[in-house]
């Protein structure tokens, strides 16, 4: 999966989702995984972030990440499942952290915060 995903960063036609002071962030319509007829009972998503200045945690330094995203719909929750960190913009050059989340708790969406402009992009 994660060479699908680093390979495909790339090549990917990322579509602008919104910015903050420090980074900004994107989706592609191509990752989008959606289940429901009508409305969307729940989605899953890729988001790729873009930091302006980098970003560190720790001793891990990186410039932009690949964040897998699930999304309840109807209850209006949301966890982070899968995290690549890379050391340059756009998710190119080096694979500088990965971490698996899948066993995360889907949380609360918060209105206004970053995780209601990523459900809203998914729910939609």
């Amino acid at each position: 999966m994660v060479l699908t995903l680093t390979s495909s960063a790339v090549m990917a036609e990322w579509e602008y989702v919104t910015e903050r002071d420090e980074y900004v962030i994107f989706s592609d319509p191509d990752f989008l995984e959606v289940k429901g007829n009508i409305a969307r009972d729940w989605a899953k998503n890729w988001f790729l972030t873009d930091y302006f200045l980098g970003k560190e945690i720790g001793d891990i330094k990186f410039m932009s990440k690949n964040s897998r995203h699930e999304f309840n719909c109807n209850d209006k929750t949301w966890r982070t499942t899968y995290l690549v960190a890379y050391s340059k913009a756009m998710g190119q050059g080096d694979i500088v952290k990965t971490v698996d989340w899948s066993d995360n708790e889907f949380i609360p969406v918060i209105p206004g915060s970053i995780g209601n402009t990523l459900f809203d992009d998914s729910c939609k």
